[in-house]
């Protein structure tokens, strides 16, 4: 299994998953670029599926690092972790982009988490982990801390 400090562009991709039509995430989905990222819809719990599988095998097979987030983190990203460890994927949860219905839900499913090999982090570790260096043309905006700092991350190519 790699380090986080292994994690790279050329082997980490970003999909969205929402689990029904009824139930979207619209902010995200009105941020993200569709013709950079795929947006699933999903109906088990965990969105290690056969077409997520084979639009990986296709279109990322050097993918190495799955990074996840999102609500229901006792159901819904426990088992995609537990399915994305079982394919051989190192498996990343934004601690502070997931969360479960109630604390206890939260924190025993971290525990088993991290106790299943999967990588713990927070939305501004990850950022900086691929952008590196403050001279990145985007260091200044991350390390904004005020109201509209939310909004310029919106804007981030990591890519650059």
């Amino acid at each position: 299994m790699n380090k986080f400090g292994d994690l790279n562009q050329e082997t980490t991709a970003l999909f969205v998953l929402v689990f029904n039509k009824n139930f979207r995430y619209g902010e995200l989905e009105e941020t993200l670029d569709a013709n950079k990222h795929k947006v699933f819809e999903k109906t088990k719990y965990s969105m290690w599926d056969e077409s997520i599988k084979q639009y990986i095998q296709t279109n990322y097979p050097h993918l190495q690092s799955i990074i996840i987030t999102g609500y229901e983190l006792h159901v819904c990203l426990f088992q995609t972790a537990i399915d994305l460890g079982k394919a051989g994927y190192e498996t990343h949860i934004i601690t502070d982009g997931s969360g479960s219905i109630n604390k206890i839900e939260n924190d025993v499913s971290l525990k088993r988490i991290r106790q299943m090999g999967t990588f713990l982090a927070t939305t501004e570790m990850t950022i900086l982990h691929f952008v590196k260096d403050e001279k990145h043309p985007h260091s200044e905006i991350i390390y904004k801390k005020n109201s509209d700092r939310i909004d310029e991350l919106k804007k981030i190519d990591i890519n650059k």
